[in-house]
């Protein structure tokens, strides 16, 4: 999950991870949630670095610009 917000003129991001498994009727057992930070300032830099660059698939970034054009 991924969530935006302001707080007192101040921009808050956080993505939600959430592990899970099955338990023995095949139904999901929420084992742990680890919520991160995103710090608005150095994520872009993070994100745009050359090692991230490196990493890039471009197959995959196609598929996201088909899928979420609004953000391009």
């Amino acid at each position: 999950m991924h969530e935006r917000r302001i707080v007192d003129d101040e921009v808050r991001e956080e993505i939600h991870f959430r592990l899970s498994s099955l338990d023995e009727n095949d139904l999901p057992i929420q084992e742990t949630e680890v919520v991160l930070d995103i710090n608005e300032y150095r994520f872009p830099c993070l994100i745009h670095s050359e090692e991230a660059m490196n990493y890039r698939k471009d197959e995959l970034l196609q598929i996201a610009k088909q899928l979420m054009p609004d953000l391009q």
